[in-house]
């Protein structure tokens, strides 16, 4: 039985931005290609011919000449059309006419639209006062704020002067927000004071208040005051008095190279201080140009909508829209409030196109039983786009049983690292059930196995065998490299490992099993973490689950969170245990199953398996406890082990 869930129709696949572009390929160097995979594998094996040729397709705005496309085929270190000078903002402003450039909401409604003429016009404003207080080319502008219109503004007036821009989310603790900037040093501050979520307000006037002393390397502060508690700190102002303060003029856009750095985000820490990952101008530019553009199908006539927060990479993901002209629809506050169908219904009130979300959500909604398309028109929306964890089989079902029978589901990964895609979706392919659809356009992506080879329809490593513009520039304060180089390339010289396992079909569909450094060894068989929570999350009384395996005694733990404790009972145990075996094998049954109030999450809303297996293998000491959600979680976890392996369960 065929596993194809949705398919383009001939007329959407042919008028694709992929199939526009792999028509202009065949044209311009004269050779024969007849689909994606010959595309995909042209790109790959010609890579400074595609690179070269897609950075003038985009239409990227830039000046300069260069004589390579890439400095070197070797990893790391490669610099990228060395000669070409561009602005990241100056690409997001091109348009600066009345089509709606943001439409901005939270937990109450709308709370303003901006065309593309009035953002520019805000972001002329935020760039002198920026400019004023001493900000130029190559300082640090940190922000901890919430995902609204005008952390978008001062973001872009931050990339208008060349400076370099981080942010995390309020919900961050004090060490968490002080691991990351205290690294990069920054000289000025954006914040808020309060956030919003579940109709409540949490003041963290207190933590900002410790934040602002402790970073002496600020010399100015932004308050963000369109809802804040207080408005008197120590020299900042407010965001609202800036444009009292100066009036718009042309931007005077600062020029960079292709390979300076517009914005530096954090690795999750969970095992030690969170990198400092530095990204490229040109890089960011390119890279989601050619996913948002060839992979999403995105134009201008296009309404965007990704459910983030301004610490996860998504956010930045988004923002690069505006490069395309399409309209974004910005979001702060809880999914499922004030009901659970309240996200999905931005789609009918805004009348979304692509709408972006995470897995977690989606399976989410399968629990709740929502039947989405009971209660919404959904006319007018054409892709679903979920990343954050592996979308299980049964949330693909989810989506065309419930939400929209004729809608393209594509599940993308990457990460922070590249931020970008590794694989994503595409609009020339069918969705295959439990698959993303395809490798990301110019990534030679491979999954290798114990041996460093490569192999397909079988699990293994995923790499990336050439560099590609979106890794990394550096690490912030990394001169000799070191961290770069062990946190991608100590396992196979010179090429990429991203520590993520996979399974890469003969088709060219995507399978994420894991994390690699989360996967279970048994025996000496490799076993993906998400085959298992796949499993064990779609049974009724489970909400969510995590395992890790004792390597020196060779013991699975499975841990599941369950509607109720009450539920867990020694014949439910062994159901769970009797299913994993006739579901999977014997190798994916675990030794113990506990019970647990809650599974630990990192601040970007990742399962923490490392975190747990420290505490059953006796090495805290490597836990970084400020990247967690709600480290006391973790309680819980030291209790079974004090409880149940001292008397040997």
């Amino acid at each position: 039985m065929s596993n194809i869930v949705w398919s383009p129709s001939e007329s959407d696949q042919s008028s694709s931005q992929m199939a526009l572009f792999m028509q202009s390929v065949v044209d311009h160097f004269n050779i024969s290609l007849n689909s994606y995979h010959e595309l995909h594998t042209w790109a790959c094996e010609n890579s400074e011919a595609f690179w070269g040729y897609y950075f003038s397709y985009s239409k990227i705005s830039y000046s300069g000449t260069y004589s390579k496309v890439m400095s070197d085929t070797m990893m790391p270190g490669v610099k990228w059309f060395e000669g070409v000078s561009l602005n990241y903002a100056e690409n997001c402003l091109r348009f600066n006419d009345n089509h709606t450039a943001i439409i901005n909401a939270n937990e109450g409604g709308e709370i303003g639209k901006t065309s593309y003429q009035q953002l520019t016009d805000k972001v002329s404003c935020c760039a002198q006062f920026l400019r004023d207080k001493g900000i130029q080319k190559g300082d640090r502008v940190a922000a901890v704020a919430t995902n609204c219109e005008e952390t978008m503004v001062f973001f872009l007036a931050v990339a208008s002067l060349g400076a370099v821009w981080t942010s995390v989310s309020p919900d961050f603790g004090e060490d968490a927000i002080l691991s990351r900037f205290v690294q990069v040093s920054p000289k000025c501050l954006l914040f808020v004071d309060c956030y919003r979520y579940k109709g409540k307000r949490f003041s963290i006037v207190d933590k900002i208040n410790s934040v602002l002393r402790a970073l002496t390397s600020i010399r100015s502060s932004v308050l963000l005051d369109r809802d804040c508690i207080h408005n008197d700190y120590l020299d900042a102002v407010s965001y609202s008095k800036i444009f009292d303060l100066y009036t718009p003029k042309k931007i005077a856009f600062e020029a960079v190279g292709f390979n300076d750095p517009l914005y530096i985000l954090y690795s999750s820490g969970t095992t030690g201080k969170p990198k400092s990952i530095t990204h490229s101008v040109g890089g960011v530019l390119i890279e989601h140009i050619k996913e948002q553009c060839l992979h999403c199908n995105l134009t201008r006539h296009d309404v965007f909508f990704y459910y983030t927060s301004c610490s996860w990479m998504m956010w930045n993901w988004l923002v690069s829209a505006l490069a395309t002209g399409a309209t974004l629809v910005v979001f702060d506050g809880a999914p499922y409030y004030p009901d659970k169908l309240s996200t999905w219904k931005l789609i009918d009130d805004y009348k979304i196109t692509i709408y972006g979300t995470s897995a977690k959500y989606i399976n989410a909604s399968l629990k709740f039983n929502l039947k989405v398309s009971e209660h919404l028109d959904l006319s007018s929306l054409k892709l679903i786009l979920s990343t954050g964890s592996p979308l299980y089989e049964e949330d693909f079902d989810y989506v065309y049983t419930h939400v929209k029978a004729n809608v393209q589901l594509a599940s993308i990964s990457g990460g922070t690292d590249i931020v970008g895609c590794f694989a994503l979706g595409n609009p020339m392919l069918p969705v295959r059930r439990g698959e993303l659809q395809s490798i990301s356009l110019g990534y030679p992506v491979k999954a290798y196995d114990e041996f460093g080879k490569a192999i397909v329809n079988a699990e293994g490593e995923l790499v990336c065998e050439k560099p590609v513009p979106s890794m990394p520039i550096y690490m912030w304060n990394d001169d000799d490299f070191s961290i770069y180089k062990n946190s991608y390339f100590n396992k196979y010289p010179n090429i990429w490992n991203h520590s993520d396992f996979i399974y890469i079909t003969d088709q060219g569909g995507l399978k994420v099993l894991g994390r690699s450094d989360a996967t279970l060894n048994r025996a000496g068989i490799r076993i993906g973490t998400a085959e298992i929570y796949r499993l064990i999350e779609s049974q009724p009384l489970v909400q969510d689950s995590l395992v890790i395996h004792i390597d020196e005694t060779d013991s699975m733990l499975l841990f599941v969170l369950l509607d109720s404790m009450d539920d867990f009972s020694t014949d439910f145990k062994h159901a769970l245990k009797h299913l994993i075996k006739e579901k999977l094998s014997p190798r994916h049954c675990p030794n113990h199953i506990f019970p647990v109030s809650a599974i630990p999450y990192t601040k970007n809303g990742k399962k923490v398996e490392l975190a747990v297996k420290y505490i059953f293998t006796n090495q805290e000491a490597k836990i970084n406890i400020s990247s967690l959600h709600d480290p006391s979680v973790l309680d819980h976890y030291r209790h079974i082990k004090e409880r149940a392996f001292a008397t040997k369960v």
